[in-house]
């Protein structure tokens, strides 16, 4: 593929590295959405499972989150989360009060704490500004449609727009949190 690139003129010694590592975040992009099929097929609720990730993701890239030293560890903390948040959105009952705190709480979160930048991920201060007002119009959209999804009855719907939530405000205090104790 960088040959392929190289060879059409999209790639020298002065982009080779920014060419490299977007050639890898599409590659992962491309397997957590091949996991995310996988799960919802196997658990038999493809639409929630594809759900949860649309919610995940579109969120995910501008509030920022967790993010591991190493990359390994970094995808197998994806995995597990996504896996993990599948089955629970799909085989866990939560009390409909519950999950509307917790999304509440979450909604509350995002909009205090996002963009958090790592060391793997500094933003200049541009990149702030924009990802701070995309992210809460993000979890705007969101907060929106679950409260539709909840309203309309769709219960499984919402605890996949509800779960996503939850999870980037967990990351969001995991990141903010590093290095600092939180008791």
């Amino acid at each position: 593929m960088l040959e392929l690139f190289s060879s059409l003129g999209y790639m020298d010694e002065n982009n080779c590295e920014i060419v490299v590592y977007g050639l890898q975040r599409v590659k992962n992009l491309a397997i957590d959405i091949l996991i995310t099929i996988l799960c919802g097929l196997v658990m038999k609720n493809l639409v929630v499972s594809l759900l949860f990730e649309l919610a995940f993701i579109s969120l995910r890239i501008y509030a920022g989150g967790y993010h591991a030293q190493k990359e390994k560890t970094c995808r197998i903390i994806s995995l597990v989360s996504s896996v993990g948040s599948i089955a629970v959105i799909i085989y866990l009952p939560v009390l409909l009060i519950l999950q509307n705190f917790m999304v509440m709480i979450s909604l509350v979160c995002i909009v205090f704490f996002s963009p958090v930048e790592s060391r793997n991920k500094p933003l200049s201060n541009m990149e702030k500004k924009v990802f701070r007002r995309r992210s809460i119009v993000i979890a705007l959209i969101e907060g929106v449609a679950y409260l539709i999804l909840v309203i309309r009855g769709f219960e499984v719907h919402s605890k996949a727009i509800g779960i996503a939530v939850l999870i980037i405000a967990i990351g969001l205090l995991l990141e903010k949190g590093k290095g600092k104790c939180v008791f």
